[in-house]
């Protein structure tokens, strides 16, 4: 813009000494403006038309020079663009020359004084020609410099803004990642103070409606029966003390065989308060197995669950439980004979309005396993799948 801006302010500057000296002032401005024309369209125009309007320009600047008749009409050449300074500074000197060669041989009288004159006058054009060019290339350093220092700020904006975006998006990044581990960790402790402590307290309760009727014809059973209760409750507030203490400790791996012995306790004391029938099929791969801590505490949970509200919510006397184990999954099936409700039309609602059904999913796919619950031929089914 700086450039073109120049330009036509030295054509207008030339067009003004040429109308004043050369003696054809109206033929001088109109060229001068049709210069104007020419030039500020090769500024505004694209690169395939450009290349006609150079040759409009040279065309334009040769009959200006002739009219104004004087070696400054010449210097107009160097106001051309799209061209190099060669060819501005050729055409230039070249076309005065030839100009002024023409004129002195036209009229060969004193040749010599006329030779003097032509190379004083060809000096001072290449100086006015040389000034131009010098005072372009300035004008084009300039913006040049100009656009860089605005490219490197735009730049250093660009990457300071990227850097701030980037800052926020690890702190909001952050920000939720701690929000998460928040609400795992309560959903730990909810799962382990329900997988636990519910079912003692389930036990216990079952144990002391089983003491209130020994009470009248069997007092020394009740009074067993009571202790029993109070064993299972302490046992509860253990169970709460071990599941907070677990959020504090590192997960460790845990023996398929510690497993299995904590799935015979729980299947030992289910038996023995509710007089309930479990068949059990132990299928591992091998006894050298392990398994996550996590996933051995969520599975003796979901046992306990699954046992609990067979007996609660199906009324049943038979459970069949199975764990398979091979080097990548865990899988714990349980079985029973009741009668759970479950069907395809409220198996969504079943399982949405069931506290531990929905924490047995969220966590199995959380851990990227899967859990199924239906109602089968023979009674209530479920399936947990588990990666290790």
């Amino acid at each position: 813009m700086v450039t073109a801006i120049l330009t036509d302010i030295l054509i207008i500057i030339l067009t003004t000494v040429s109308a004043i000296l050369s003696g054809a002032p109206f033929p001088a401005v109109l060229l001068g403006g049709l210069m104007l024309m020419v030039s500020t369209a090769g500024f505004l125009l694209e690169e395939e038309r450009h290349r006609y309007l150079i040759i409009l320009q040279l065309a334009v600047a040769l009959v200006f020079a002739v009219v104004s008749g004087g070696w400054w009409g010449f210097v107009v050449f160097a106001c051309i663009n799209g061209i190099s300074d060669r060819i501005r500074i050729s055409a230039a000197l070249g076309g005065f020359v030839v100009f002024r060669a023409v004129s002195i041989f036209a009229v060969p009288e004193d040749l010599g004084r006329q030779i003097a004159f032509l190379i004083l006058e060809l000096l001072m054009e290449a100086s006015a020609v040389l000034l131009i060019i010098g005072i372009r290339r300035i004008t084009t350093m300039v913006r040049e410099k100009n656009e860089k220092d605005r490219k490197r700020i735009i730049t250093a904006g660009l990457s300071e803004l990227h850097e701030k975006k980037k800052s926020q998006e690890l702190v909001r990044q952050n920000y939720f990642a701690e929000k998460n581990a928040r609400l795992m960790e309560r959903e730990n402790i909810s799962r382990n103070i329900h997988n636990s402590v519910g079912h003692s307290i389930t036990a216990a309760i079952m144990t002391l409606d089983a003491a209130d009727m020994l009470y009248e014809k069997d007092p020394d059973a009740a009074r067993d029966k009571m202790n029993d209760a109070g064993k299972r409750i302490r046992g509860s507030l253990d169970s709460i003390r071990s599941a907070v203490r677990a959020l504090d400790e590192d997960s460790k791996d845990t023996d398929i065989k510690d497993m299995i012995c904590y799935m015979d306790n729980i299947i030992e004391n289910f038996t023995m308060d509710t007089t309930r029938k479990v068949i059990k099929i132990y299928d591992i791969y091998s006894d050298e197995m392990k398994i996550p801590g996590e996933h051995a505490e969520f599975l003796t949970g979901v046992l306990q669950e699954l046992l609990t509200n067979g007996v609660k919510h199906g009324n049943a006397t038979e459970f069949y439980v199975m764990l398979k184990g091979d080097s990548g999954h865990i899988e714990l099936s349980v079985k029973d004979n009741g009668e759970s409700g479950f069907s395809e039309d409220n198996r969504e609602q079943l399982i949405a309005s069931g506290f531990g059904l929905k924490k047995i999913i969220s966590y199995a796919e959380r851990c990227g396993g899967k859990a199924g619950f239906g109602q089968g031929e023979q009674g209530f089914e479920a399936r947990v799948e588990l990666p290790i």
